[in-house]
């Protein structure tokens, strides 16, 4: 979808209008099949007000759909995401992080509903609750990182650091899941450790 890549030409304006569409080419628009319901990814936890909704999404071209995914919303209405990939860590049991591919179609929405800044926070730092990847390669480089330095960091250590948005993983916010905001804190704190190396590199 080579559209996708044009971001200054699409009229975009979530929570106010369920279409979005390119400005020369309006048959070709990104459709909220339906309304949006409470949901759950342990990346909401770190928000400012972890609470999540989703929605099916639609790439529609006239009126045939040609991409199905889905539209995250965090922050209480604040932040709208593509939907996100999610990936299990290799040699750990039941341990999942989230990322996006920037080469993908969910990467494409990604910097377009950022306006090419690939900002994932609302009202808070970005605390890489969502890992970004330029491509597989560099998403294999990672994991290869983070098989190798899994270690590094105690667990208290992590809890501690990011004890107020692992406190917000509950089940009256539809969390508490085996897939956890704990497990995100590590692998966010392991990638931002990745990142400096790879501006080293």
């Amino acid at each position: 979808m080579v559209l996708l890549d044009e971001i200054d030409k699409w009229v975009v304006d979530w929570g106010n209008k369920k279409y979005a569409y390119h400005v020369d080419y309006p048959e070709y628009q990104l459709v909220q099949s339906d309304e949006m319901q409470q949901g759950w990814w342990p990346s909401a936890a770190f928000y400012t007000h972890p609470v999540m909704h989703l929605a099916p999404l639609n790439i529609v071209y006239h009126s045939t759909i040609i991409h199905e995914t889905e539209l995250w919303c965090y922050d209480q209405f604040r932040k709208y995401l593509p939907k996100a990939d999610n990936c299990a860590v290799e040699g750990v049991r039941d341990f999942w992080y989230s990322y996006y591919l920037l080469d993908s179609i969910e990467g494409k929405l990604l910097r377009l509903f950022t306006k090419g800044k690939l900002d994932i926070s609302s009202r808070e730092p970005n605390y890489y609750q969502l890992l970004i990847f330029r491509n597989a390669e560099e998403k294999e480089s990672f994991d290869k990182y983070l098989s190798e330095h899994f270690n590094d960091y105690p667990d208290d250590i992590i809890r501690e650091q990011y004890k107020y948005q692992i406190h917000q993983d509950t089940v009256q916010n539809r969390g508490g899941l085996k897939y956890s905001a704990f497990q995100v804190a590590k692998c966010a704190k392991l990638y931002e450790d990745w990142l400096k190396n790879q501006q080293i590199d």
